[in-house]
């Protein structure tokens, strides 16, 4: 515990801390467009958390996939607590970006925020996956224009499985595949962060994460195996000084 409290402290701009109970369950990204009132949550990607192991005492999530796999029950369950945080928070018109924890088949708020969400989700896998045009919709709504009820309807739910690049501490010293990668058919988005030259640290947050696949597939195992391939495919190369 003192560890953990002094590793902490040291993040914290404010010098103090919140402690939060873990509740062990999927959890889920989620993406809403908030008019009059009434959420439309749009997004909805299984997180993926496999390598908590790994990575432990750290919580490094290793991207997500969409469309859930969650039941019906349980995304209408997601859903509502996304719309009352909204409420809480007085969203009336607007956008919200949440994560929730499936407990107990009960769901509840990690964080919610009003806000755009980062690492591509409304950018780029909302409009692959439903065909929602999420960011245009959600200048519609800030510059207090209509949004047509046709264009928060989803089009289609395509495959898609987002995974990290988590390559070995030390002096990135060559990179390769990537390229060949980034061609694909099945990609849908290859970004790498770091160039010969950068030093990687071990693995402690979300921004050390060196790079980022998005995949598509005829099914959700097809889009993992794509992403997993990539990951494996895209080679880079460190040394410890």
């Amino acid at each position: 515990m003192q560890w953990a409290y002094e590793l902490s402290l040291e993040h914290s701009p404010s010098g103090q801390l919140i402690v939060e109970r873990y509740l062990e369950g999927p959890q889920l990204s989620t993406e809403s467009l908030i008019i009059d009132g009434t959420a439309h949550t749009i997004g909805l990607s299984d997180r993926n958390y496999d390598r908590m192991a790994q990575f432990a005492p750290f919580v490094v999530e290793d991207g997500g996939d969409l469309p859930s796999r969650l039941p019906d029950h349980i995304l209408a369950e997601a859903h509502g607590v996304v719309e009352d945080a909204a409420r809480s928070l007085g969203v009336t018109d607007g956008v919200v970006k949440g994560d929730i924890v499936i407990h107990r088949e009960k769901a509840s708020v990690i964080e919610i925020a009003p806000r755009l969400s980062g690492g591509h989700f409304c950018t780029v896998e909302i409009p692959f996956s439903t065909g929602v045009d999420f960011v245009g919709n959600a200048i519609r709504i800030a510059l207090g224009e209509t949004v047509a009820p046709e264009d928060i309807v989803p089009r289609h739910q395509k495959h898609l499985c987002q995974r990290y690049l988590f390559p070995k501490p030390g002096l990135v010293t060559r990179i390769s595949g990537a390229d060949k990668v980034a061609s694909r058919p099945e990609m849908v988005f290859c970004e790498i962060r770091v160039v010969p030259g950068d030093t990687i640290g071990p693995i402690e947050n979300h921004p050390g994460r060196a790079g980022v696949v998005m995949t598509t597939g005829n099914s959700r195992d097809e889009a993992i195996f794509n992403a997993e391939a990539a990951v494996r495919d895209i080679l880079i190369y460190t040394e410890n000084n």
